[in-house]
């Protein structure tokens, strides 16, 4: 975990949002040092403190940090860049980590790429090509698609964020919103 907070916060809250009912999932996030100001303060926040969000200090290459972390018990493992770093360092350290998780225990994962163009050297390390995702491939397939369906960028980007409970929040003022919606 590094990088832009507010990326952190976003995808965050879209796997604890109400969209998922009552199951909250639990998240477990590992960075190689300890919380940072923010991070401390994200994870305070009464969003993340109902979801039981842990944060853990340690390597996804350390099996005794991975099973810490309770590696063998999970669903799914994201692998997210910071998109601070230079993409190619980004890539190859986030394929280091994938691969230390995948080889040891074959969890599924879903490892973001900053350029589409490393993900052979994912492949590689063994990690199977349906588990990689380049952003900006990602980005330049959305734009195109965008030109030949109108809205569908929106439509997108109203799917990754977090349900609105309700409008009652709003200023009246914003009529536009209410129409959206």
């Amino acid at each position: 975990v590094s990088g832009s907070i507010s990326v952190l916060e976003s995808f965050l809250m879209s796997l604890v949002s109400a969209s998922h009912g009552d199951q909250v999932p639990e998240v477990v996030l590992m960075a190689p040092k300890g919380p940072e100001e923010e991070m401390v303060a994200l994870l305070s926040t009464r969003w993340a403190t109902r979801a039981n969000v842990k944060y853990l200090w340690g390597s996804p290459a350390s099996v005794a940090d991975l099973e810490r972390a309770r590696i063998s018990n999970v669903e799914i493992c994201f692998v997210l860049a910071d998109l601070n770093n230079h993409p190619m360092r980004e890539d190859l350290q986030n394929i280091v980590r994938a691969a230390a998780v995948y080889r040891n225990y074959k969890t599924p994962l879903l490892v973001m790429m900053m350029e589409a163009k490393n993900i052979k050297y994912a492949i590689q390390a063994g990690i199977p090509e349906s588990m990689c995702c380049g952003l900006d491939e990602l980005e330049i397939s959305t734009l195109a698609s965008s030109c030949q369906c109108v809205g569908l960028s929106t439509m997108i980007i109203n799917l990754a964020l977090p349900d609105i409970d309700g409008l009652d929040e709003y200023d009246s003022q914003d009529a536009w919103l209410e129409e959206y919606m």
